[in-house]
């Protein structure tokens, strides 16, 4: 993992609409690589879970996502921006979790799609659920973060 600076300058430069935004991803990627706890944390708040919880209560209602990142154990793998999918679209952010003692092996992934003052596109969120499942992880879910005003 290179430094905070490095991350923050590493984006695709397409179109000029779109350099603000990969911008924007990258440096809260760099924030999530080299801030401790926070990526789990974000995502634990994301998907409304509390380490600690009782798994059995979690699973009798939420996906099994919610039930992996309760576990004390989780630490992140990875953090990964415009990470493609396998429709040949792009996730804004990927998110991949791991037990502690089993890196690298039953990963938890969590995509996230960031919009601000636009919708998702026709089907975007669907697609991203259908092509999450074919990583084969042991968990994952698909994350909307956009601002209450923007959707």
């Amino acid at each position: 993992m290179g430094g905070f600076f490095a991350r923050v300058s590493r984006y695709a430069r397409p179109a000029l609409a779109e350099q603000r935004e990969n911008r924007l991803s990258q440096i809260f990627a760099g924030v999530l690589e080299h801030a401790d706890g926070l990526a789990v944390d974000l995502a634990r708040g994301w998907l409304a879970v509390d380490p600690g919880d009782d798994p059995e209560q979690l699973a009798a209602h939420d996906p099994l996502a919610t039930v992996a990142l309760a576990d004390d154990d989780v630490v992140p793998r990875s953090v990964r921006t415009e990470r493609p999918t396998y429709g040949g679209k792009s996730v804004d952010l990927e998110l991949r979790f791991a037990r502690r003692q089993d890196r690298g092996a039953g990963d938890i992934v969590v995509w996230v799609e960031v919009k601000h003052g636009a919708s998702p596109h026709e089907h975007q969120l669907s697609n991203y659920l259908r092509d999450i499942a074919y990583l084969g992880a042991r968990a994952s879910a698909v994350v909307l973060l956009a601002p209450r005003q923007s959707y």
